[in-house]
């Protein structure tokens, strides 16, 4: 029986961590998930990432501020984005492209006084790091970004709110 279980319960785990071909054009990301201890969604990237030349970006949410630690120009390549929840509450990250010529001014004139409630503008695209993260926890999003413009921000939960975190350029 208990054989049973086990062979039970690791073709579910193989079937719910199956693998999508969905990929963006600017864009091609990973994310690996961990078990959380809490109920809240979490995910972190294996300690060795893909490419050991990835751009390292960090970005923390203190409860106040919204803090960004790394290059804002890069070339094409890839990026491992680490962000640190170091607030006593669940927050979010989200990592975007702009589309149609935009930049960073735009989105800044876009959110108007932080915080924000607004949603992304309709001139960018989500690119897969939305990760809700716990207090305490951190999350990290690898990607290969192409030329173009994005940002991130960092996302409390309750009550919502939007802090810009920072605009990047890459250029190739």
């Amino acid at each position: 029986m208990g054989k049973l279980c086990l062979v039970v319960g690791l073709a579910l785990v193989v079937t719910a961590c199956g693998a999508s071909d969905e990929g963006g054009d600017a864009v091609e990301a990973a994310t690996s998930s961990t078990a959380p201890t809490t109920m809240e969604p979490t995910t972190t990237m294996p300690a060795a990432t893909e490419d050991a030349n990835a751009v390292p970006l960090n970005l923390t949410w203190d409860g106040e501020a919204c803090t960004f630690d790394g290059p804002t120009e890069l070339t094409p390549g890839r990026i491992v984005l680490t962000f640190s929840n170091e607030s006593e509450s669940a927050a979010a990250v989200n990592f975007l492209e702009l589309l149609e010529g935009k930049t960073i001014e735009d989105v800044i004139e876009y959110n108007g006084p932080e915080p924000t409630t607004k949603h992304h503008p309709s001139w960018s695209r989500e690119l897969g790091s939305w990760s809700r993260v716990s207090a305490g926890l951190t999350h990290e999003w690898e990607a290969h970004l192409d030329p173009a413009n994005y940002f991130m921000v960092c996302v409390q939960m309750d009550p919502l709110g939007v802090w810009l975190g920072t605009g990047l350029t890459v250029d190739g």
